[in-house]
Order: C-alpha cells, then structure tokens, then sequence
C-alpha cells in the first residue's frame, strides 16, 4: 500500500471508530429502552423513529450527500458560502416537511394506530430539524478535510438520545420527557452550525451571509 494510501486510512480511522462506537451505543440505547418502556410506549418510541427516518431523505433532498462532491472543489474562499446556502435551503425543506407531519398528524397517527403521535409531533419536528443539519454539518466536516471534528461530532450527535434514554431509565420518566429533551438537546447542538461561517477570519460579519445567499 503506497504511503498516501495509509496516510489516508489513518486520517480516516478517527471517523470509523466513531461510526462503530455509535452503532454500538444505539445498541445499548434499544436495550435500555426496551426494559425502561412499557411495550405501548416504546411501540411509539419505533413510530418516532419510524416517522424520523421516512421524513428525512425528503427534508434533506440530498445536499448533504453533494457536500462530499461540491466541497473539495469549490475554491477555499467560496466554501463558507456553500455551507451557508445549503443551510439556508435544507432549513425551508426541513420546515416544510414538518408543518406537512404536523398537518398530517392525526391521519398519520390513525394510519399507524398510535394516538399518542399527536401529542409528540412536534418534538418529533424537532428531531428531524436536528437529525437534518447536524448530517449537514458532518458532512461538511468530512468534506473539507475536518476528520477530527468530524469524528467528535459524529459521538456528540448521539448523546442527546443516549443522555435522554439514561435518564428514563434510572428515574422511571415517561415517553414524552425522552422524545422531548431527545429534540431539545438535540437542538442545542446545533449551534455550531449557526456559528461556524464566523470561525474564520474576514467571516466575522452579517454582511458575508448576505453576500453568501
């Protein structure tokens, strides 16, 4: 293997041991849930889940995915930009998907036979915002050659779930607190994206959003 390859593969192991560690906490999370939920309930925690997951390639609309293409090519000065628009944009499908769940909510809810959708669609509005931008972010990371950072976000974006399913656990609290702080620490992580065009400097300005929409 020639020495930029296994320069590359070490850059890279960072990234995939987080990856495992969170396939290996999500086990962990299910198992936890599964003796702390009552089997209503935790049939509701895997419509949340349900539900999540079939909204998010349509809030997403793939621009994620094309960080990875568009990134490493667009010139360094314009990068910043591309992070900004694609924000911008995954925000209004994002908030069109969730006011289409949360108009949908009580057919949704009949379809699925889980009544208490209705009263968690919000939250679950919330988690879907969080779940979008933060594979935005990450994306971008990876993209622009941040493994570190990516490799720490990665982790970080499972523990509003996992702090959420300890918490259940230990002092016995109901479905809705989980899903709840599930998408109110979920949102809280998502201040690094709302920050990170500034890092840099000659970003520091209202005025290069402006210029970047």
């Amino acid at each position: 293997m020639k020495e930029s390859q296994v320069s590359s593969v070490t850059r890279a192991f960072p990234l995939f041991l987080a990856q495992v560690c969170c396939q290996f906490l999500g086990l962990a999370v299910g198992m936890i849930l599964v003796r702390a939920l009552t089997k209503q309930a935790y049939g509701t925690y895997a419509h949340v889940l349900l539900v999540t997951n079939i909204a998010l390639p349509v809030a997403a609309i793939g621009l994620a995915d094309s960080l990875y293409f568009f990134a490493p090519r667009a010139p360094r000065s314009h990068r910043r930009g591309l992070l900004v628009r694609s924000a911008i944009f995954v925000c209004i499908t994002t908030a069109a998907t969730g006011l289409a769940l949360w108009a949908l909510r009580h057919p949704l809810a009949h379809l699925l036979n889980d009544e208490q959708l209705v009263q968690i669609i919000l939250p679950i509005v919330a988690i879907l915002t969080f779940t979008v931008l933060a594979g935005l972010l990450n994306a971008w990371f990876i993209s622009t050659e941040r493994i570190g950072l990516a490799s720490v976000y990665t982790l970080v974006q499972f523990l509003p779930l996992g702090i959420a399913s300890v918490a259940v656990w230990q002092l016995n609290l109901p479905l809705e607190w989980l899903v709840s702080k599930w998408a109110w620490f979920g949102m809280m992580l998502l201040i690094p994206l709302i920050i990170w065009p500034w890092f840099e400097p000659g970003s520091a300005s209202l005025a290069f959003v402006w210029r970047a929409i």
